[in-house]
């Protein structure tokens, strides 16, 4: 509610007032609560009406008395910003019309004397620079808000308007003083001459920074305060009352006010609403004088030094040297104390002593005034802000504040209100008289317009006197703005716009149009985007920049237009439309943005950044706060800067804005004053595979390091970015051997030795005594590591970026160290460090780090690669996480991944043997080839080694000899298909420290081979009753040198005969000459019911020779195979062609292809005969030469398996031709037996690229050919079905999956029939790039074997065309659900579907019929 006004006519004060806690009230309060909610105000958006009484209140000139001064310097105010608090009041005005208006009306009374409007050229820039600069340092985001509140308040009136010219006058004046009413009549005086006189008699009222004031009308209102300090003077105040009768009668009761203040005592716990009322009034000021005064000296200094420098004094305002008028660092003392930012005693007000040469009894030469000198104060540091003091009104109580309350709405309704009013009616019967109006004053205007206002037309600018008929106007459409009649001021500034325009008054128009377009929007609560005249805020924008070059007045005006356009925004209810309207709002800021001025353009692209993020486009909203963010760093207000880059970084971060996210990232890393986000904005400098040059990363590398040695305690915490870590490549090996090769990785064959070996030796399950561990193995349960030696692992590191990498002390972090009793024990776990580790440009490298636990340790997990990242003479303690995990587990489950526990493992209890096992072989280039190689075995553990066994699947190829070169006996062990030999050495008793030299006899497969592998596993125990494995798997690659055939030339009498041929040729780069060393016969029996050790054939000559083949010849030797001979002395199994006496003793080969085979059931069943294998072996010598004849040094030796010549060659037949001379009780079977039964080899399984080939599909359309109007639904839609039917020759389950939509390069229709179509189609087009767009893209099904399963899917074409349906529709298929499972394409079948447009479907069946 509002207070009453007192019961004393006029404007004076009643000693019959209410109590006070009755005039306490919301009044009070709410004038109270207004400036102290400012902060939420300012958090929130902006309203129109709330803008506008910021920057265009009435404001009223402030004279005051030093009497006055001390008074309110005792509550660390001026008597303007005591009434700052309670400057708004609401008042009910009537027009010219007498239509009454409520509005609320905020004064801003300013001192005159103390403040004005500051210097454009050079005081305001940098008191808007430290304004915002201030609001920044206070922690708030609101700096755009203090820069528009800063220039509204102190922008200098322009000469083409009145609403920031002075209304009226307030004089106050204090009871105590020694003649009051001389001192009134000496402001008085003052202020008139100030007004009235021009040229020396002008004094000048203000400080030297300031603009001199500009007076609203030669006649203003003049208001009069006698003001009584009751600390002083008592609760008697009769004298004072006598003193304000004096002034009522002189000028008059209602123009005069009586206020009595100090009524209360220090320490009263009332709230302080001038705090954030003076805070925001006198945000930047002090220190942006201090600047702007620094900066002028800078240029004059620079004037004196170089007279022809581009910084003279000269080329500014022309009222700036009045700042250099005054030294720095002193005020006069003969001058009152200013303001509250200039404070230096210790209650924030200096009141220097009275002078009694400024008082003649009451009255002063107003011809001799001395003009008041600059406050500028010398600051005591470049950044100083203003500091308040302490609190304020510590004497004010409740009373003082009600009072003054009513002195402000006093004034206001009972002076001010009706002043205007009177001058509104002046006004319009003024020109209304002058022009002759019959209607309104706004119909017609340039009928009646007389030439004596008419502007100047040319270049110069065109100006109006104050007097004329447009600046009347113009005057009365202001008075009726600053009183909120916003509906009768907009016809006029309408007229005005269009006057103005016509005169090219571009500055005037500019101005009429920017109120005309406030005016419309302030008058009508209800108007719409729609409705609102943009063009007028348009033109107005356009006239400030281009024509007349007032870029503060743009400005002006396009913040006033933002709040206008989000108010119309908000309106809309996030409709599409209000969108639109933010997008307009930032559009008119960012059209204001200049080279010129970087503090504004940042403010503008501030702000439009602020609608952009109201509007939804955060792409926008980002990529301007990052130009706002660079023009307040170039306008030196790096935290800002910071602000908007940090606002910005969300939406700029892999975004592929790599450039402005690096500058960004390098800001807020660089400056920041947030630690946290600092080292974030560091870390994610560093970019693997970043686009900067390698200079530009060196320094981004940099800079990461420096940021992170300030985190020295934090290091652990946040992991580098580089180098690289592909967890999954992480290998593990367990113990001291193997030398990890991926040959030894485990696999299915390597598990069915391990098993087969383990219950062969009785030995515990290896299921958890892996010796390497990858990402292909079975992870998911702990492995065994042994105690006492290093658990090693292989880290892969890749060095992203184009510089070098230098890592030191490289080192593994263990998160749990678990000790049999079950205690963290960390300390019995030895760590291996890498001191030095160099990764080049792009390049990648294997870190080997290990662990050793002791036996103290029962389990153990790895967690982090430690490590100090080096870059010049910085280096920083990092980390890089590990952290493994398995494959998913299926696609049902989304990112559920299988447990990988290759760094958790358990260690033994006891120690486990170690071997160094040491084979040395060279590679086996031919078939057939045989090499003996050594095998170095050495305990080089701690645990007595007492077996020794090696474990082969290919005991063809692969024979263990012992020490004494003797064969080591074989045994066959498991079952299956696999069919592993174990030879096994017994009672070693090898200690550690020994070694023993055994030796290994290798052959290569009897056919070519590329990469054939033979693994051999190596199994030692321990006395303890420990074992380890070792693994040697090697490759064979051979090509074919010896081809051999047997024939049976005379089964009565046994003759045989081999034929031999040299395969290598003369165009071969390497040639040989084979030289046959022996024949030989092997046979055993085939049934394990019968043993024998005795062979059963003899071998003879019928002449023997030797034989040498070249290359590419051809031999034949004859002989003859019995069972009986003549004598003992020709029983013989072997048969030398060549001198063996030169050939070392070599040991018999234990069989050949029948070592692995076994006879079959039908055959056990059918013979009761005892059956048995023969094979004959051909041992030969090659002298290998190159091709140009050189002879090399290298002599090979093979021995190549014949099948036995006594078997039927027709392999269906199982029975062969007996041996003269055999039991007739034995029967020879072949031992090449291919079936299923036999076979050694695993059988290959179909493949699902064989097995997809019968999984067929066909296409079906409900329609070839489809009509649609394309006008009245630009989508045809039609439904066609996809078949798969299941055929697959493995009898299993498919799963199909089905993707629809356009491919990269669709395939164009090339059958027959389609040109011709294409042709009948007027409207059709053959373009390949059209494409069907799916209703849905993706389908999945499971298809079991032997049905079929049918897809309806549903396309959209967009146009009339031929469409191949197999080019949209594509299918895969495959054995599991997994999305990581096999898949091979599915081939689906080309249809076709027409699609016409209706409206051209008639001309083609037109011309059909003419051709039919």
């Amino acid at each position: 509610m509002e207070v009453a006004p007192s019961s004393s006519s006029g404007g004076r004060q009643s000693g019959n007032a209410p109590s006070p806690s009755a005039r306490v009230g919301s009044v009070v309060r709410s004038r109270i609560d207004l400036w102290t909610d400012c902060c939420a105000r300012l958090r929130s958006a902006q309203k129109m009406n709330e803008a506008v009484q910021n920057g265009f209140a009435p404001l009223v000139a402030l004279l005051t008395s030093e009497g006055v001064d001390s008074i309110c310097a005792k509550n660390r105010l001026t008597f303007a910003d005591l009434l700052c608090p309670f400057a708004t009041v609401s008042a009910t005005v009537k027009d010219p019309n007498l239509q009454a208006v409520k509005a609320k009306i905020r004064l801003e009374v300013r001192d005159i004397q103390r403040h004005g409007f500051l210097l454009t050229l050079t005081a305001l820039p940098h008191v808007l620079k430290e304004a915002v600069g201030a609001a920044a340092a206070k922690g708030s985001d609101a700096w755009a808000q203090a820069y528009q509140d800063s220039l509204f308040a102190w922008f200098e009136s322009a000469g083409h308007e009145f609403l920031r010219t002075y209304l009226c006058s307030m004089f106050v004046i204090s009871v105590h003083e020694a003649n009051p009413l001389g001192e009134l009549a000496r402001l008085v005086q003052l202020q008139y001459v100030q007004q009235h006189g021009s040229g020396d008699n002008a004094p000048s009222l203000g400080p030297r920074h300031c603009t001199d004031p500009n007076w609203f009308a030669p006649n203003i209102l003049k208001y009069y305060v006698l003001l009584y300090d009751i600390s002083v003077g008592g609760e008697d105040d009769s004298a004072a009352r006598l003193i304000f009768d004096s002034m009522c009668k002189t000028y008059g009761e209602k123009n005069c006010h009586f206020l009595k203040i100090n009524s209360g005592q220090v320490g009263m716990s009332l709230p302080d609403p001038w705090a954030f009322a003076l805070e925001t009034r006198y945000r930047g000021l002090q220190a942006g004088l201090t600047a702007a005064r620094k900066s002028l000296l800078l240029a004059k200094n620079d004037s004196i030094e170089s007279p022809t420098s581009p910084l003279s004094v000269s080329s500014h305002h022309s009222s700036e040297p009045r700042l250099l008028a005054t030294p720095i660092s002193t005020v006069s003392s003969a001058v009152r104390a200013h303001s509250p930012i200039f404070a230096t005693s210790g209650h924030g007000l200096s009141i220097p002593a009275l002078s009694s040469s400024t008082l003649e009894n009451g009255t002063g030469s107003m011809g001799t005034a001395q003009p008041l000198p600059s406050p500028i104060v010398e600051a005591t540091s470049p950044a100083s802000h203003f500091e308040f003091g302490g609190a304020h009104g510590q004497l004010l109580n409740t009373e003082d504040r009600q009072r003054i309350t009513a002195l402000v709405e006093s004034f206001v309704n009972d002076a001010l209100v009706p002043f205007a009013e009177k001058q509104m009616r002046a006004l319009s019967e003024n020109l209304n008289g002058r022009r002759g109006f019959s209607k309104s004053i706004f119909s017609g205007m340039r009928k009646w317009v007389g030439s004596s206002s008419t502007g100047q037309l040319g270049a110069t600018p065109m100006s109006y006197s104050s007097e004329s008929s447009e600046m009347q106007l113009r005057r009365l459409a202001d008075l009726a703005f600053l009183f909120g009649l916003y509906s009768y001021a907009y016809p006029i500034y309408h007229s005005l716009r269009k006057d103005f325009a016509t005169d090219q008054a571009w500055l005037y128009q500019a101005g009429a149009s920017e109120m005309a377009a406030i005016c419309k929007f302030l008058s009508e609560e209800t108007v719409t985007y729609k409705d609102f005249p943009h063009r007028y805020i348009t033109d107005a924008m356009d006239c400030y920049m281009t024509s007349c070059g007032q870029s503060l007045l743009a400005v002006r005006c396009a913040l006033l237009a933002n709040v206008m356009f989000q108010e119309l925004a908000t309106k809309e209810n996030g409709s599409d439309q209000s969108r639109v309207i933010y997008k307009e709002a930032s559009n008119f800021l960012i059209r204001m943005t200049s080279v010129h001025s970087d503090l504004e353009s940042a403010v503008l692209l501030e702000r439009a950044s602020d609608c952009f993020a109201k509007g939804e486009l955060p792409r926008k909203m980002a990529f301007h706060y990052i130009l706002a963010g660079h023009r307040f760093m170039k306008a030196g207000l790096d935290d800002i800067c910071l602000k908007c880059y940090q606002k910005a970084l969300p939406q700029v971060v892999e975004r592929q804005w790599h450039f402005a996210e690096d500058q960004i990232l390098y800001k807020l890393a660089t400056d920041s004053k947030n630690m946290a986000l600092s080292k974030q904005c560091a870390i994610s400098l560093v970019k693997p595979y970043s686009k900067q040059h390698p200079d530009q990363q060196g320094t981004f590398l940099k800079k990461m390091l420096q940021v992170l040695q300030n985190f020295s305690s934090e290091a652990m915490r946040e992991p580098f970015p580089v180098p690289l870590l592909d967890t999954s490549e992480i290998v593990t090996i367990y113990g001291e051997r193997p030398n990890w090769t991926e040959d030894c990785v485990d696999t299915h064959d390597w598990g069915d030795l391990q098993m087969s070996a383990c219950q062969f030796l009785k030995l515990h399950p290896m299921a958890s005594r892996r010796s390497v561990q990858t990402k292909t193995t079975d992870n998911r349960k702990r492995a065994v590591t042994p105690a006492f030696e290093n658990f090693r692992i292989q880290i892969p590191l890749k060095n992203p970026l184009d510089v070098p990498l230098t890592l030191r002390n490289l080192q593994l972090v263990t998160s749990e160290v678990i000790s049999r009793s079950g205690d963290q024990c960390e300390s019995e776990v030895e760590a291996h460090t890498i001191d030095v580790l160099v990764i080049g440009p792009q390049k990648e490298a294997i870190a080997e780090l290990s662990l050793k636990p002791t036996a103290a340790v029962s389990r153990m997990k790895i967690s982090k690669l430690k490590f100090q990242l080096v870059c010049d003479d910085i280096s920083v303690t990092g980390f890089i996480p590990l952290n493994v995990r398995g494959p998913r587990k299926s696609a049902l489950q989304d990112f559920t991944y299988e447990d990988d526990c290759r760094l958790d493992v358990d260690v033994a209890e006891e120690r486990w043997p170690l071997l160094d096992v040491k084979l040395s072989y060279r590679s086996l280039d031919y078939c057939d080839q045989m090499f003996t190689c050594n095998v170095s075995v050495t305990n080089i553990g701690k645990v007595d080694v007492n077996s020794f066994s090696l474990v082969t699947d290919r005991p063809d190829l692969a024979i263990l000899l012992d020490t004494r070169s003797t064969l080591v006996a074989q045994s066959r062990i498991g079952a299956g298909d696999s069919v592993p030999f174990l030879s096994q050495m017994h009672s070693l008793a090898l200690t550690p420290g020994n070694s023993l030299q055994l030796k290994l006899m290798l052959r290569a497969p009897p056919q070519p081979v590329d990469f054939y592998p033979v693994r051999l596993l190596f199994v030692y125990t321990g006395s303890n009753g420990t074992f380890r494995e070792h693994r040697e798997c090697i490759k064979f690659t051979t090509r074919p040198i010896l081809k051999t055939t047997a024939r049976l030339l005379d089964a009565y009498s046994g003759v045989c005969c081999v034929d031999f041929q040299n395969l290598t040729t003369p165009r071969d780069k390497m040639i040989a000459k084979i030289e046959m060393q022996r024949i030989s016969v092997v046979s055993r029996p085939a049934d394990s019911r019968f043993s024998t050790q005795k062979s059963f054939a003899y071998i003879c000559p019928i002449r023997n020779r030797s034989i040498l083949l070249e290359s590419d010849q051809h031999d034949s030797y004859c002989f003859t195979l019995s069972g009986s001979v003549a004598s003992p002395a020709m029983e013989s199994t072997e048969l030398w062609l060549a001198d063996q006496s030169s050939l070392s003793p070599l040991p018999a080969w234990p069989g050949y292809s029948f070592q692995v085979a076994k006879p079959t059931k039908s055959q056990l069943q059918m013979s009761s005969s005892q059956l048995a294998y023969l094979e004959l072996a051909i041992f030969w010598k090659a002298q290998l030469v190159f091709s140009d004849g050189t002879l090399s040094t290298l002599t090979i030796f093979g021995e190549t398996p014949v099948q036995n010549p006594f078997v039927a060659s027709d392999r269906s037949a199982h029975h062969s031709h007996r041996i003269p001379g055999t039991d007739p009780a034995l029967e020879i079977v072949a031992a090449h037996i291919e079936t299923d039964e036999f076979s050694v080899e695993k059988s290959v399984p179909i493949s699902l690229g064989e097995a997809s080939k019968n999984v067929i599909s066909s296409l079906h359309v409900s329609s070839p050919i489809i009509t649609h109007n394309f006008v009245e639904n630009r989508f045809c839609s039609f439904a066609t079905r996809l078949t798969v039917h299941n055929l697959n020759q493995t009898l299993r389950d498919v799963w199909v999956t089905v993707n629809c939509g356009p491919i990269d390069s669709p395939v164009s229709a090339t059958e027959s029939g389609v040109s011709s179509i294409l042709q009948a189609v007027a409207v059709a087009t053959a373009s390949s790039h059209q494409a069907l767009v799916p209703q849905q893209s993706v389908f999945r099904a499971k298809v079991p074997h032997g049905s079929s399963h049918s897809f309806d899917i549903r396309l959209r074409a967009t146009s009339p065309s031929v469409y191949d349906l197999s080019c949209s529709i594509r299918a895969s298929v495959s054995f599991d659900a997994a999305s990581s499972a096999e898949r091979v394409p599915l081939h689906v079948l080309p249809s076709y579907v027409t699609i016409l447009d209706s409206r051209a479907s008639h001309g083609v069946r037109a011309a059909a019929a003419l051709r039919v």
